[in-house]
């Protein structure tokens, strides 16, 4: 990778918004982990025998691959519905993980008509079949959003369409809309109240990513923070599960790319940023929640900082032996010529007398009036000259005198060669037959600075040879680290090459939105057939009660606090009720599940003679 950006950066000038320094809102990244379930931790099993099989060929690969492995373990991870019409709910999924976070965010940013983006890429809505849009629509609607607040960008097929979908969305009249990468990524501009992004699946590429965030990670954003939300399913015991695996993949691909456009040269190698497809060592890994996948992902990030330490540690050896080389060669050999040739010119100055000084034509200037008007005249030719930049003008005291022109200025120099020689005022005030007294002035200060340098470099060579014999302090961590992150590796990329679906046929004359399309129908073509249908009125109850800690797993930066403070600090007029509090109710654990005829969720009456809200389903 250096040596491929140092031709890169020959013909290329890179600018980036960071580099650019552009003012766009801060982003604040945020993990929603969530728990399997029983169903989806045994579709998962079933991925792993699937892998296996492909591995050692027992299936042809237009039957199975790696390629539709890939996209139902995303899907699995989703909802078991997109695999199985029978599967049943299940609290913690991560479809009902945003419908909540998406609910509480709406609610505390009402007053300032906040926006949020949801983004799915494998599982678009349809009609005629359960899918995640629609879920998570109907959960929200029956938490208390008006349906008329929310859009699906599919619902929108014509240009003009869409412009008045983003002018309603940049107004706040629609502040939830669903899409794809392809259809609400590049391009669109929807971010001047969008306060929360939503990813329900990981991207394909690193692009498709970039896109995403971009829609509200830009400027034109009248809020000074964008919340990003990422939902991964856990996998077995508390393990990296399918989805972060994918999450991993995509950050290590976009962090090299970022390095490249930054000119960051710490990488010696990128990987292919085509789609990330998992193999089947890694599916067998993710199946039987082998901790060995965070432990790779552990070191990865720890090399990654190692690594960039040693290159600093590398860089320095480098600059510090060239530097002691150069040191070296200064102090044993050219400071000292250097002080004996200035020490000749000195006593030669010294010695000499006006009567010495020389024209460029031979003729000997003996008088100060005749110098003054020698180099007054050299002076005012070369200012005059549109060719020569530099020119002897005659010797004094055994010594070259040279004029040299920078732009409109002329400089005067004496000595052996204009490189050497010691600077003078050529267009002083003062007749030129002080310049004795200047010449001798300027070798002195010479000889003194030499002497300096000498000493100075003396003193510093020691130091450096004494810091280029120190090691590197985390070399024995390091490769400790490399080895046991180099095994890994192998052991996960041990896989016989499979080969991959052949689709080209089907990109040939299609264009970026239409291809991106086209990867959706295929992710979609093997999807579940279970009808459409709402989430359970148990489970949006469940949904209502929910409480902050609850819901939050490893996220220890409060968001929700963080966005009703950044909505306080507009300062905005309160009219009536508008502005809403998040909603705080009963932990989950309060509640109870039921066995027999399948498992059924109890809610709690939260008082006996209250009158419980009636839901209204789709």
């Amino acid at each position: 990778m250096p040596e491929l950006m140092a031709m890169w950066c020959q013909v290329t000038d890179i600018q980036t918004a960071a580099l650019a320094e552009v003012k766009t809102p801060k982003p604040h990244y945020h993990v929603m982990s969530c728990k399997p379930s029983p169903e989806q931790i045994t579709y998962m099993d079933k991925l792993g025998e699937r892998a296996e099989a492909v591995a050692k060929r027992k299936v042809k690969p237009e039957i199975d691959n790696m390629l539709k492995i890939t996209g139902d373990g995303a899907k699995a991870c989703m909802h078991t519905k997109l695999v199985s019409p029978n599967a049943s709910e299940w609290i913690n999924n991560k479809l009902l993980a945003c419908a909540w976070n998406v609910w509480q965010i709406w609610t505390i940013t009402a007053i300032a008509k906040g926006t949020q983006a949801i983004f799915c890429d494998r599982n678009t809505p349809k009609k005629d079949r359960w899918n995640s849009y629609c879920y998570i629509r109907d959960t929200l609607v029956m938490l208390g959003i008006p349906a008329d607040q929310i859009a699906f960008i599919h619902d929108y097929d014509t240009d003009t369409k869409k412009a008045k979908l983003f002018e309603a969305i940049n107004e706040g009249s629609i502040r939830i809309v669903f899409g794809s990468t392809s259809k609400l990524g590049t391009g669109v501009n929807m971010q001047s109240k969008l306060i929360a992004l939503h990813h329900i699946d990981c991207p394909w590429r690193p692009s498709d990513l970039e896109q995403r965030e971009g829609r509200g990670v830009r400027q034109g954003n009248e809020w000074s923070d964008v919340f990003i939300f990422r939902y991964v399913t856990e996998g077995r015991d508390n393990q990296a599960g399918f989805d972060s695996f994918l999450w991993q993949a995509i950050e290590n691909k976009q962090r090299m790319i970022s390095q490249v456009m930054s000119g960051d040269r710490t990488h010696r190698t990128i990987e292919d940023i085509d789609e990330t497809v998992l193999n089947a060592a890694q599916m067998k890994a993710i199946a039987s929640g082998d901790p060995l996948i965070m432990e790779r992902a552990t070191l990865e990030a720890e090399l990654q900082g190692l690594g960039m330490q040693l290159q600093a540690y590398n860089d320095r050896q480098f600059r510090d032996k060239s530097k002691i080389q150069y040191l070296t060669d200064m102090v044993n050999t050219n400071y000292t010529a250097q002080i004996q040739r200035i020490q000749a010119d000195l006593a030669t100055v010294s010695q000499a007398n006006l009567k010495q000084f020389i024209s460029d034509r031979g003729v000997m200037l003996d008088k100060a009036v005749l110098i003054d008007h020698h180099i007054t005249e050299q002076v005012q030719r070369l200012k005059e000259s549109y060719r020569l930049t530099q020119v002897q003008i005659g010797q004094f005291a055994g010594l070259n005198v040279f004029l040299s022109r920078f732009g409109s200025e002329v400089n005067g120099y004496i000595g052996i060669s204009i490189n050497s020689g010691y600077e003078f005022n050529a267009e002083c005030q003062q007749p030129y037959s002080s310049l004795l007294h200047v010449v001798r002035n300027a070798i002195a200060v010479k000889l003194t600075t030499a002497q300096e340098n000498l000493e100075r470099d003396r003193q510093e060579l020691p130091i450096l040879q004494n810091r280029v014999s120190q090691p590197f302090e985390q070399a024995h961590e390091y490769e400790q680290k490399l080895s046991r992150f180099g095994f890994l590796k192998e052991m996960f990329d041990a896989i016989v090459h499979e080969s991959p679906v052949d689709d080209s046929e089907s990109d040939n004359g299609l264009d970026a939105e239409e291809l991106e399309e086209s990867r959706e129908i295929f992710w979609e073509r093997d999807s579940s057939t279970a009808p459409l249908e709402p989430p359970s009125t148990a489970i949006v109850e469940a949904l209502r009660q929910r409480q902050f800690d609850d819901w939050v797993s490893g996220d220890a930066d409060n968001w929700l606090e963080l966005i009703a403070q950044i909505v306080g600090d507009l300062d905005l007029p309160v009219s009536g009720d508008r502005f809403l509090q998040p909603q705080v109710f009963k932990p989950l654990s309060e509640f109870m599940i039921l066995e027999g005829g399948g498992k059924q969720l109890v809610i709690p009456q939260k008082n006996v003679n209250e009158e419980r809200e009636q839901l209204n389903l789709f």
